[in-house]
Parts: structure tokens; sequence; C-alpha cells
């Protein structure tokens, strides 16, 4: 048998993992997409 305050917490532990990698991923994101329009707008510039 598994005490319910234990199986509570391995839950809990489950959905901040969650939690993180889901604002890892959207930080990561949000980094590319202004490394792109950074870089598209340093090339718009160098261009012109």
């Amino acid at each position: 048998m598994v005490e319910p305050s234990e199986l509570n917490h391995r839950h809990m532990g489950r959905s901040f993992e969650n939690i993180v990698a889901l604002g890892l991923s959207l930080i990561a994101t949000l980094g590319f997409g202004a490394f792109c329009l950074f870089y598209i707008g340093g090339f718009i510039t160098t261009a012109a």
C-alpha cells in the first residue's frame, strides 16, 4: 500500500516538472523568436 500523502507528493512533483518544462520551452521559443528578429533586423539594416 502507498500512503496517500506520498502519492499526492509524487503527483505534485510531476505537475511541477511539467510546469517547469513548459516554462523552459516557452522561454526557448521566445528567445529564438527574439534572436530571429534581431538577426533579420540587423541583416536588413546592413543591406539598406
